[in-house]
């Protein structure tokens, strides 16, 4: 009978441990994803207000672009100087919509994959809006601090009569 008891309650500790453990990874999930939601409003804001630095900031220094009909960008000073290209190309345009609507983002440890589209609209100078949609896919590297980074981006264009709606 004794051996049956402590069986029991040896069962009911181990259902105990996993069910708590199974919260335990429950909340650090929640955890996590509430971290790359920040990311991706930090992100968002710097990109419509051509806030460089900050999206410098946001990329890992071994990071890797690779934006469509151009080589590779690798490393964070390449990808710099590609932003600052990037911006420079917009002097002048008034930025009116940049947003990033993920469809799944995915947790292994301390990286996160993440797909979605991108939405954007910009006025040049003297000229009607301009409107552009792309695919998107990343890979994210989180930090011992919880901020996450940009490891790995590509992106591919949309035709114009691509409806996602």
């Amino acid at each position: 009978m004794k051996k049956l008891i402590a069986a029991l309650l040896g069962m009911a500790c181990g259902a105990a441990l996993l069910k708590a453990r199974g919260l335990r990874e429950a909340t650090q999930r929640e955890r996590r994803l509430a971290e790359i939601e920040a990311f991706h409003v930090q992100d968002q804001a710097a990109a419509q207000s051509k806030d460089v630095p900050t999206l410098r900031g946001l990329w890992t220094d071994d990071c890797v672009l690779l934006p469509p009909g151009r080589l590779p960008i690798v490393g964070k000073e390449a990808v710099w100087a590609y932003l600052q290209e990037q911006y420079e190309e917009l002097e002048g345009v008034e930025i009116l919509e940049y947003r990033q609507e993920f469809q799944e983002v995915m947790l292994a440890g301390d990286w996160a994959f993440e797909w979605g589209v991108f939405k954007g609209a910009a006025r040049p100078a003297g000229e009607d809006v301009q409107y552009t949609r792309a695919k998107l896919f990343r890979v994210l590297r989180r930090h011992p601090s919880g901020i996450w980074k940009v490891a790995r981006s590509i992106w591919h264009d949309d035709p114009e009569d691509l409806d996602y709606e």
